[in-house]
């Protein structure tokens, strides 16, 4: 990244800054258009759908920052999820974003004690041209997007293994674990089922 901060909030200032080029959305379509398809198959590869959006991974750079395209889905079909951006969550990094298209509506939530419910702060409209900054321990929801909405993102390193989605009633929450952090889990739970099996046997 062409940027060096004093620690992910700084950098994701920079970051911000860096985000709020006028030329931006022009120079990432000739950025994009001009890549040779071994590149687009790359990008491709290291991307994600979810339910709410495509996660199109365009780089990295040193420090563990990564830069994404997220394209919602068509604001009927964002309307009909429950999860990914449509939920009350946090991350497990900070990220700064700007809407290259279309337009965000996104809610802050203040969590409380637990069987609490969940405690709306704010809600605003984020359009063509804003960025937004959240760190990871920022509480939001997409309650709904435009139509063709894009944006652009560069996402913090992760600072811890999980991140957090909230019911709204009951205030409590529910850790989602990164596949990174799963994994040993994973092994463990193979050896324990081939041990038991070879016991059986």
């Amino acid at each position: 990244m062409p940027w060096r901060g004093d620690g992910d909030q700084s950098a994701l200032r920079d970051a911000r800054h860096l985000l709020a080029a006028p030329a931006l959305p022009e120079a990432l379509g000739a950025w994009l258009a001009e890549q040779p398809q071994e590149n687009l198959e790359q990008i491709a590869d290291r991307s994600l759908e979810r339910t709410t959006h495509y996660k199109w991974f365009l780089g990295s750079g040193s420090g563990g920052y990564t830069v994404w395209l997220h394209e919602y889905k068509p604001p009927e079909v964002f309307a009909r999820a429950v999860d990914f951006a449509a939920s009350v969550h946090n991350h497990r990094y900070g990220f700064c974003s700007r809407v290259l298209s279309g337009a965000l509506h996104v809610s802050e939530f203040m969590t409380g004690e637990p069987h609490e419910p969940i405690r709306p702060m704010t809600s605003r409209t984020i359009g063509q041209g804003q960025t937004m900054l959240l760190s990871h321990e920022d509480v939001h929801r997409v309650d709904r997007v435009e139509p063709r909405t894009c944006t652009l993102l560069i996402q913090a390193p992760p600072t811890r293994s999980f991140s957090t989605c909230y019911d709204m009633t009951s205030g409590l929450g529910r850790r989602v674990y990164d596949l990174q952090s799963r994994l040993p889990h994973t092994i463990e739970l193979l050896s324990a089922v081939c041990r038991d099996g070879l016991s059986v046997g």
